[in-house]
């Protein structure tokens, strides 16, 4: 769906940083629930992302679907589907701008990170890195999941916190199995950080990532 059928894709995407001809790497950063472009701004505001291009994409009213990413999949429906589409029209945005997937590093949030999660479950793509901080792929405990495609090598970072209250470990763990049988480089971080947001070690893995992501220079 475009347009008025997917509320998701009613505000234009945000851009910041170097133009697509200058950056080393694109970085797609998606926010959680309750939250717009700006929290994840902050995210690579800490991080240092000078020579990266941002591309934020916003839910509609700060929410990419309504119930929890635990719930059966079709009570989340369809603004579930909206929002996945939502991620593919991102990347067809930044590939139309000249950064490939190669050179493209998908960072999300909580409700941002489950998206994510879901989205490269259901359709890997050969990006350069990815960081799913307080997330994993949506659906029940029921719901046999399993992977439709390789992502070979791509560096995969996935952390959260064990007393999260929104984010149960094990799916957490269990996300990370998907990507390592994706032939992905799974990182997984069990933290004891209590709050619910982005830590500074999260930071700096971030950061770590981005920089193993950047093409070598001769």
């Amino acid at each position: 769906m475009t347009g008025p059928d997917n509320p998701h894709l009613a505000t234009p995407l945000r851009w910041d940083g170097p133009s697509p001809d200058r950056a080393a790497l694109a970085a797609v950063l998606v926010h959680g629930r309750g939250q717009d472009p700006d929290f994840m701004a902050d995210v690579a505001e800490r991080v240092g992302m000078p020579d990266v291009c941002r591309v934020y994409p916003a839910a509609a009213d700060s929410s990419w679907y309504p119930g929890r990413f635990m719930d059966p999949v079709s009570e989340n429906e369809p603004w579930l589907g909206n929002a996945l589409r939502a991620l593919d029209r991102t990347l067809e945005a930044v590939e139309a701008a000249g950064i490939p997937l190669g050179r493209t590093v998908l960072i999300g949030f909580s409700q941002g990170a489950c998206l994510l999660a879901e989205f490269l479950v259901r359709s890997p793509r050969p990006v350069a890195a990815v960081a799913l901080l307080t997330g994993g792929y949506i659906g029940p405990d029921d719901l046999l999941r399993t992977v439709h495609g390789r992502m070979p090598g791509v560096p995969v970072l996935l952390s959260s916190s064990r007393s999260d209250e929104w984010v149960p470990p094990q799916r957490v763990r269990q996300t990370a199995s998907l990507f390592e049988a994706m032939g992905a480089a799974v990182t997984l971080r069990i933290h004891e950080a209590p709050e619910h947001g982005v830590d500074d070690a999260e930071v700096a893995a971030v950061r770590d990532l981005l920089g193993a992501a950047k093409p070598q220079q001769p």
